[in-house]
């Protein structure tokens, strides 16, 4: 794995002028960001509020062409998430939701014009014992949902690909 990741609930917003030059830095590497979005488990040194997504939106008018992958789709401001992504291109939406998949949402994401399919990747959130298990059951509850198999192949593999910058698959 080639990127950064960022981890603003420890106390800082992502829009502060002080972390821009992170950002800046990995856009010109071309390497993804991965940036921890949503809730956090109640802990003294953490805090929620600096983890919304609307705090994205000046780091992608600042970076146009960063990659970023928006940690748990934002939740629970996972609507939030959905409309910064609309304005960049770039931005993606990691599955690591720790349990609340809104898979009406990502469908919803599939069919939205501006994002599509390419704009979802799978992630987990596990101990590292248990990371493959949540992966299936990921895929499990999107396949459950209607997604298809292909849709399951781009969501698991093929759509992180191009954020890594690495070749796509070939032969499905």
């Amino acid at each position: 794995m080639r990127g950064v990741k960022l981890y603003p609930p420890i106390g800082w917003y992502p829009d502060e002028p002080r972390v821009l030059p992170t950002f800046q830095a990995a856009e010109a590497l071309g390497v993804p960001v991965l940036i921890h979005m949503g809730r956090v488990a109640p802990h003294p040194g953490l805090r929620s509020k600096f983890a919304r997504p609307l705090c994205l939106e000046d780091v992608g008018l600042a970076c146009p062409s960063l990659k970023l992958i928006i940690g748990h789709f934002g939740v629970p401001w996972q609507w939030e998430a959905f409309d910064i992504a609309c304005g960049f291109p770039n931005f993606f939406f990691d599955l690591t939701t720790s349990g609340s998949l809104d898979t009406a949402l990502l469908r919803h994401v599939v069919e939205y014009p501006s994002l599509g399919l390419r704009r979802i990747v799978l992630g987990t959130d596990g101990s590292g014992r248990d990371n493959l298990a949540r992966a299936r059951a990921t895929l499990g509850r999107l396949r459950a949902a209607g997604f298809t198999g292909p849709e399951l192949d781009a969501i698991a593999h093929d759509n992180a690909l191009p954020i890594l910058a690495e070749p796509a698959a070939s032969g499905g």
